[in-house]
């Protein structure tokens, strides 16, 4: 259901306007959120790990859509979760879009800082707030940049089943949605703005034992991506596979 939800809301960008009265825009821009220096990271509940190297950067990936005067934006961060209240401090600093036509979503990597700020049983809390404060700058940042690199484009979009155990989770190996959703965006000439991936995966590649910070899944995905299409601007909407529910992160 938030999958088809979440498709729908993008590709009503597109026909929100008689194609004879305008034409579709599109823009992306990318920010790193990796702390300097490095900061414990957090695989949910309890006391962040301290970290000795990281291994990939943290990013912020902004998506704009535009098609007269309707305007989308899809934002993709690299942490464990987003909650709505830091949403709203990123769409308080996006002038140019309706609040409401901003996604925020999180890849929902166990390798990145705490941005829920939860509770460390001594009355305080795990979250770094100058970090987290840094986050919904760059993020606002993003989406402001893509904004004013709209440029004319044109939209594939395709699913697939992505096979084997990529999604696999041992509490319950059948419990996944097969189902990739891709939406790409190419400018006149070919050459791809922005790529949207939107995958059900629980991604405790590393977790936050091991002393690494990294988006671990969603950097792989992004550096084959990147690596394919020239421009740095893959974004993954990571839906987050739990033992007994499907949950969008964030």
């Amino acid at each position: 259901m938030r999958r088809s939800f979440f498709l729908c809301v993008c590709a009503g960008v597109l026909c929100a306007v008689p194609e004879a009265r305008a034409e579709l825009q599109v823009g992306a821009a990318v920010r790193v959120i990796t702390p300097d220096p490095l900061l414990p990271v957090s695989g949910g509940m309890g006391k962040p790990n301290p970290v000795r190297e990281k291994r990939g950067d943290l990013t912020a990936r902004a998506l704009v859509l535009r098609k007269g005067e309707v305007t989308v934006a899809v934002v993709a961060l690299d942490v464990i979760g987003f909650p709505s209240v830091l949403g709203d401090r990123v769409r308080k600093q996006v002038g140019r879009i309706p609040a409401e036509n901003i996604l925020i979503g999180s890849t929902h990597t166990h390798s990145a800082p705490d941005c829920y700020a939860f509770p460390d049983g001594k009355g305080g809390h795990t979250g770094d707030l100058a970090y987290i404060d840094s986050v919904c700058n760059k993020a606002a940042e993003a989406v402001n940049e893509a904004v004013d690199r709209l440029r004319p484009a044109r939209i594939k979009v395709a699913t697939g089943e992505a096979r084997g155990k990529i999604a696999y989770n041992y509490y319950a190996p059948d419990l996944y949605d097969r189902r990739m959703s891709v939406i790409r965006a190419v400018d006149p000439q070919g050459k791809t703005i922005a790529t949207l991936v939107n995958y059900a995966i629980h991604p405790e590649v590393l977790g936050n034992s091991v002393g690494i910070l990294s988006p671990t899944a969603s950097a792989y995905q992004t550096r084959c991506r990147d690596r394919t299409w020239v421009r740095k601007s893959v974004l993954i909407m990571q839906e987050v596979i739990f033992p007994r529910r499907l949950s969008l992160a964030g």
